[in-house]
């Protein structure tokens, strides 16, 4: 199916989508087991490293800290990618205060330098694997977070099927 005059090109599936369908995927095995992720309920700051150098408390980067170690642990090691993600969470600071200065003051220096600011995060987030192309290009395709209700169900399956 083709899609609009405008678009470019066919609209491209997910490789999400194509891999919970059963279709081939270049660079993807079929049968892709998903990476589970056990659902702690809580951001928990013991698991959580402390940052190499201090960022803005309470601000975007602090919060883009907790989620990323907290939700993204799948993937994400603190002794290789620590410094990346320090620099990932910087640049959100910058970028909210360059942010606030562009839109008081509005000059067209400042919001040259904020759409490299987003540029430089947008590459740090790929590189991290942080959007879905970048997961499936690292084998990462889907990462389930596994409820302590799915556990549940999975310990009563076991124990029934063992008796059976």
């Amino acid at each position: 199916m083709a899609g609009t005059s405008r678009s470019g090109g066919r609209n491209r599936v997910p490789t999400e989508v194509k891999v919970k369908r059963g279709e081939s995927v270049r660079g993807v095995p079929r049968n892709v087991a998903l990476a589970v992720v056990k659902d702690s309920g809580a951001v928990q700051s013991a698991g959580v490293p402390e940052p190499v150098r201090a960022l803005i408390a309470g601000g975007d980067g602090e919060e883009l800290w907790q989620r990323l170690w907290a939700f993204s642990a799948a993937w994400l090691r603190p002794d290789t990618d620590l410094e990346l993600v320090q620099m990932l969470c910087e640049i959100t600071d910058e970028e909210q205060q360059l942010r606030k200065q562009v839109r008081e003051l509005g000059d067209w220096r400042d919001r040259v330098q904020l759409r490299n600011l987003e540029k430089m995060k947008f590459s740090m987030m790929c590189a991290l694997g942080l959007t879905p192309v970048d997961r499936s290009r690292l084998g990462a395709v889907a990462v389930k977070v596994e409820t302590q209700m799915e556990m549940f169900r999975k310990s009563v399956n076991g124990k029934r099927s063992s008796q059976a």
